[in-house]
């Protein structure tokens, strides 16, 4: 996607309509497994944390995830 079609498309990130553009997609996990070399940021709940995480587990209908 280019610059100019991502900035036609920004605002649909807040609202979720993002997901019926023809290059998104979408789909459900349980888990998510990463290798990572070292700890990184990542935004939990508004809040900046540093993270050494290996494996995320998601509550059945407990969490929306948008990638």
């Amino acid at each position: 996607m280019g610059r100019l079609e991502l900035l036609r498309n920004f605002a649909k990130l807040f609202d979720g309509t993002h997901i019926t553009h023809p290059q998104a997609s979408r789909q459900g996990a349980r888990s998510v497994e990463f290798a990572l070399d070292a700890p990184i940021d990542v935004m939990v709940d508004g809040e900046v944390l540093t993270l050494d995480c290996r494996r995320i587990e998601v509550l059945a209908g407990a969490l929306d995830v948008m990638v």
